[in-house]
């Protein structure tokens, strides 16, 4: 299409990095609008970017609710195996409390807005709800292992 003044016209598109165009479908462009409000320098493109951090934020509600399963399972654990079963179950904790942290880093460092409140936790976790009543050392063991 030529303009008035001879030129050529055209419309923008985005090139990969192999080269071919592509063009940003308006779901992506929602996704990335939705999970990249922070500006980040980064080689990632955008769309990768908002796929990554979706993913991030599973990962993330996934191990905070492991997180308090852990911790449940360390308040009430009860038996001979008593001590040595809470000092393991408060290592493992930690371990996984570190990872949340390593993991809500990550989301923040690709522009992503981190979503680590219990609210969008209970919203995203895919583990089941921790029963309450186990108190015993094998049952915790086999629930967290669930």
């Amino acid at each position: 299409m030529r303009a008035a003044t001879g030129a050529v016209k055209t419309t923008r598109r985005k090139v990969s990095a192999k080269g071919k165009l592509s063009i940003v479908r308006a779901e992506e462009r929602s996704m990335i609008r939705n999970e990249l409000p922070h500006f980040t320098r980064n080689t990632l493109t955008e769309t990768v970017r908002a796929r990554v951090v979706v993913a991030l934020q599973q990962g993330l509600a996934n191990s905070i609710d492991l997180y308090h399963a852990i911790k449940q399972a360390h308040w009430t654990v009860r038996g001979r195996e008593f001590m040595m079963a809470h000092k393991l179950l408060d290592d493992l904790a930690e371990s996984v409390e570190n990872y949340s942290d390593i993991i809500a880093e990550r989301i923040a460092q690709l522009g992503g807005r981190v979503e680590g409140t219990l609210q969008r936790v209970e919203a995203r976790t895919q583990m089941k709800e921790y029963p309450s009543e186990v108190s015993k050392t094998g049952e915790h063991f086999e629930q967290l292992a669930a």
